[in-house]
């Protein structure tokens, strides 16, 4: 395998769209480029460990997480990005970016896309309800939340590697996640089409709230692209002291 410089955490498949073409599953760890390597974790705090350490044992010298977000704050929007300088976990603490490569990134996207630097929140479940969101935000200080961003972080810290969150929001504060979905998505991340398709059968009323959902994620996906396009191969790790 290549060597690749800067190592990329992507939690589902579905979010890889945004960096690469290739058809991929979950465990699949490739380089993309000489300068990038990308491994699908899976959904949670665990698969994104395992990950961050093979992306470490195959060479990359810095670490990402990579992949979209919930908003718990009302004033994100689909398609914002997340770019926090800290990073929040009930169970280790906080974990912070590295300052002068989150900068450069930040400047680099700000023209690009609506971009955020306040906290991001780690989870050990799905916030699925608006309560839900409500009652994160308001224990945490975070205005947003994923499942895999802290693990990244831990992983990076123990090795003394530069560490980077780039998310961008899917779903809003306001929005709860379709029960649907939730219903057919396993531990992994991993949405059951036919189940899914079933469910709705079931419960028509939920169809118009899976649509709003992959809107709000093809949102997400294209501000992850143009994230993708303007940082290039290196995403500005090179560019100065991280």
């Amino acid at each position: 395998m290549n060597v690749s410089r800067a190592g990329l955490v992507v939690a589902l498949p579905e979010e890889c769209r945004s960096l690469s073409p290739r058809r991929v599953q979950r465990g699949d760890c490739f380089p993309l480029d000489d300068a990038r390597l990308v491994c699908i974790a899976g959904m949670g705090r665990d698969n994104a460990r395992q990950a961050a350490q093979r992306l470490v044992e195959a060479g990359a010298r810095a670490l990402v997480s990579w992949g979209c977000a919930a908003a718990l704050s009302p004033l994100l929007k689909a398609g914002d990005l997340c770019l926090p300088a800290e990073i929040i976990d009930a169970h280790t603490g906080r974990w912070v970016a590295s300052a002068a490569w989150q900068r450069r990134v930040r400047e680099a996207l700000e023209h690009a896309c609506a971009v955020c630097g306040e906290p991001l929140l780690s989870a050990d479940r799905l916030a699925a309800s608006v309560a839900d969101k409500r009652v994160l935000a308001a224990a945490s200080g975070a205005v947003a939340v994923d499942m895999e961003s802290a693990a990244v972080a831990a992983v990076a810290s123990a090795r003394d590697l530069p560490f980077l969150a780039v998310r961008a929001i899917a779903d809003p504060a306001d929005m709860a996640l379709p029960g649907a979905v939730v219903r057919t998505t396993d531990d992994t991340g991993a949405l059951s089409r036919s189940a899914l398709i079933g469910e709705l059968l079931r419960h028509p009323r939920e169809i118009a709230g899976v649509l709003r959902l992959a809107a709000q994620f093809r949102a997400a996906l294209q501000t992850l692209t143009r994230a993708a396009d303007r940082l290039g191969a290196d995403l500005l790790l090179d560019a100065g002291a991280v």
